[in-house]
């Protein structure tokens, strides 16, 4: 009896079964769009090389008043800024410790500083890095991460006090006296020590196992806190992502989203992609921020994408310690409030930008960093599963159709016959062109197959059509 099954494509649906086997839970190196849309993934070019003997681990571009911009850089061995004049990097820094923690590098009202659990709190004079304590007022905390607001440097991970966050004084990111001009600390005592703190205008403060909030309030007390999650918290600020007014996190049991100004926690990983996509140390969360989509970066396996338009996830692949390590943005002065000079690769203060004239995730390869360019769109696989409609009975593909705009797709299949025999007439498991009849003239008789279709040609695809003959 011949039977004709339609194979629509899926992706990671967390909430949803894959019904009875018959689409794909798998999407190697495709992208989805705002639209739902399958994209291949884009191709990468190299911008900038490596240093001499070292490995950059994050980036930030800020832009000058000459319409230019400076790009810093920070690695395990110190921070570096990229010289035009002489097209490399010069090391401004040298790390005093051999912590490998990930540098946090901010641009606060026009003035860079940088933090690295280890080392002290640096700051840009425009010549070189110097500790921040030389050039401030008050006692700056010995803290490891900083990020910002539009009122406040915020500094946490203090190695004396790891339950504390604090803030300088307002809009001056060198006065550190607690108590004068709104600067101050507080201590969050439950949960563990302080992880990460993310957001814009109120901050999502994490510990290991808590979420607190920082509402700014004005006046002589800037903030006030609340408990927002008593059970959910972060392990590392790397498993942690602002987009927006989206925080993307892992808690180590799944992926959540939480919107910071409603409050709202989703558990966007649950079920499926928790299930299949475990929790490693090495996990690294990075925002697209144009694109709307949040990278969950695992080394030497590959990278899972969330969309936030769509709501779909789809995974890549890359080459053994590839690691995406930020969002390579940088954006106009002239249509900027002039009190804000850049948004950075871990943005704080997107509400404040008007226009950005270049964007591109960054990728750390041995040679150099790579930005992904998506106006490209190179080979991507897109696989799917198929069974027999019942346990010990065989089924015979008689016939595939990719559904999609190409023409000429190239598709394979592999088949697990178990125990039984495989019978292939004049078919071949290697890619082989389709046109737009589908296949023919093969037979395989077996148990499970795998369908795999290159998208090489097109932009959108949207499942396979095939006609089995139940089997024997």
């Amino acid at each position: 009896m011949n039977k004709q099954l339609r194979i629509p494509i899926a992706v990671y649906e967390p909430d949803k079964s894959i019904e009875n086997n018959k689409s794909t839970d798998t999407l190697n190196n495709v992208f989805i769009d705002n639209e739902g849309n399958l994209l291949n993934v884009p191709s990468s070019y190299k911008a900038v090389n490596q240093p001499d003997d070292d490995r950059l681990t994050n980036l930030f571009a800020t832009p000058t008043v000459s319409g230019d911009f400076s790009l810093f850089a920070g690695s395990d061995k110190g921070l570096y800024v990229w010289s035009n004049l002489d097209s490399k990097w010069i090391q401004k820094y040298t790390c005093i410790s051999d912590t490998q923690y990930r540098w946090d590098i901010v641009d606060f009202k026009g003035e860079i500083y940088a933090a690295k659990q280890g080392e002290p709190i640096q700051y840009w004079n425009g010549t070189s890095f110097v500790d921040l304590q030389s050039v401030s007022e008050g006692t700056v905390p010995n803290c490891g991460a900083i990020t910002s607001t539009s009122d406040f440097l915020v500094a946490y991970r203090d190695s004396d006090n790891p339950d504390r966050v604090y803030w300088s004084g307002i809009k001056d990111g060198k006065f550190w006296k607690a108590g004068e001009r709104n600067s101050g600390f507080e201590q969050f005592t439950r949960g563990g020590f302080v992880t990460c703190v993310k957001g814009n205008t109120n901050l999502a403060v994490f510990t290991l196992r808590m979420t607190y909030k920082m509402i700014r309030t004005g006046g002589d007390t800037p903030w006030s806190f609340k408990l927002l999650h008593d059970s959910l918290g972060v392990y590392d600020r790397q498993h942690c992502c602002l987009s927006g007014s989206n925080i993307f996190f892992n808690d180590t049991q799944s992926y959540w989203v939480l919107n910071i100004d409603t409050d709202q926690f989703n558990d966007i990983g649950k079920y499926k992609v928790s299930n299949t996509w475990k929790f490693s140390h090495s996990l690294r969360v990075v925002p697209d921020v144009l694109n709307r989509r949040a990278y969950f970066v695992y080394p030497l396996i590959g990278t899972l994408i969330f969309n936030e338009a769509s709501g779909l996830w789809s995974t890549m692949e890359h080459e053994g310690l590839d690691v995406f390590i930020g969002n390579f943005t940088v954006s106009s002065l002239d249509d900027m409030d002039s009190e804000y000079s850049s948004v950075c690769l871990y943005p704080y203060n997107l509400e404040e930008v008007r226009d950005v004239y270049s964007c591109a995730l960054a990728m750390s390869k041995p040679d150099g960093i790579y930005l992904l360019d998506d106006s490209s769109f190179t080979t991507a696989n897109i696989k799917t599963n198929i069974i027999s409609d019942e346990h010990n009975s065989f089924m015979d593909i008689n016939n595939i159709k990719a559904i999609t705009d190409g023409s000429n797709t190239q598709s394979k299949i592999d088949y697990n016959y178990k125990p039984s025999t495989v019978y292939p007439l004049g078919f071949s498991t290697s890619f082989i062109s389709q046109s737009n009849q589908g296949y023919s003239n093969f037979r395989v008789r077996c148990y499970t197959y795998t369908i795999t279709t290159n998208t090489t040609g097109f932009k959108f695809f949207n499942g396979w059509q095939v006609n089995t003959t139940k089997g024997y």
